[in-house]
């Protein structure tokens, strides 16, 4: 009986022990906040330096990122949108030039018809004949025939191929050029310019730049890296009013057209 006994408080012990203790109760999570936008406003750029940035384009990187520059200005819509243009969106010998965006470009873009400066057309299309020369190669490229023995346009052909992956120069003619390669070009302009700025700025000068976050330039490459003359509160899909296109390619037939 005394061993039944002492069984049976083994038990009892052991199924105390066997008992679970309740979970320490735990402090809500605290709530993670969201980084802001790094982003913050896009530059407003005037005549003159948007003139500027394109000179520094060309004299300091392919001559592709200049032209897709001034493509994207004057259809006043995001980078993604400017980098897929065609010769099928060009109508450029027409009294009166437009680029036709067609639909389904990207989630964002409105499909529509953007009247565009005559000077600037006729430029356009001189370049197809005659390339433009930049510090990095032409536009258009070697091998590149956008104008048909009819000196018109060619149907269907991307001004901006991209390249192909780990090619040197090679391009692959049915993809358009990304985001990231345009972009990355204009940054590196942009820190050039921030460094002339600086050497000017200690030789006691003025730069063209002074007023300028170059900085904020080109850093989403989801939106249009500048905004328009016209300013900041300028809808993105609005294309470059008439009167700010003619002030532009009157200022850029000096050192372009």
């Amino acid at each position: 009986m005394a061993i039944k006994a002492a069984e049976s408080k083994a038990a009892k012990k052991g199924e105390m022990k066997a008992v679970p203790k309740k979970p320490a109760l735990r402090k809500p999570a605290a709530k993670k906040s969201r980084p802001k936008n790094p982003r913050g406003g896009r530059e407003t750029l005037t005549v003159d330096q948007l003139v500027a940035f394109y000179k520094a384009l060309l004299s300091n990187g392919p001559a592709w990122t200049a032209v897709l520059f001034l493509m994207q200005l004057m259809m006043g819509d995001r980078a993604d949108c400017a980098r897929q243009c065609s010769t099928s969106w060009l109508c450029l010998v027409s009294p009166k030039p437009y680029i036709n965006i067609p639909e389904n470009v990207n989630g964002k873009t409105t499909a529509r018809k953007v009247p565009i400066h005559s000077d600037y057309a006729k430029w356009l299309f001189s370049l197809m004949g005659s390339p433009l020369q930049g510090a990095k190669g032409c536009w258009p490229f070697s091998g590149q025939r956008l104008i048909s023995e009819a000196n018109t346009l060619r149907p269907d052909i991307l001004l901006f191929p991209g390249r192909v992956r780990g090619g040197h120069d090679c391009r692959q003619w049915s993809k358009a050029i990304t985001e990231k390669a345009y972009f990355d070009n204009i940054i590196s302009v942009s820190k050039i310019l921030k460094q002339e700025r600086d050497n000017d700025h200690a030789n006691g000068a003025c730069h063209i730049f002074d007023d300028v976050d170059m900085t904020r330039i080109g850093l989403d490459l989801c939106w249009q890296c500048f905004a328009m003359c016209a300013g900041q509160d300028q809808k993105l899909d609005d294309a470059m009013p008439r009167a700010k296109q003619h002030s532009f390619a009157s200022a850029l037939k000096s050192v372009a057209m």
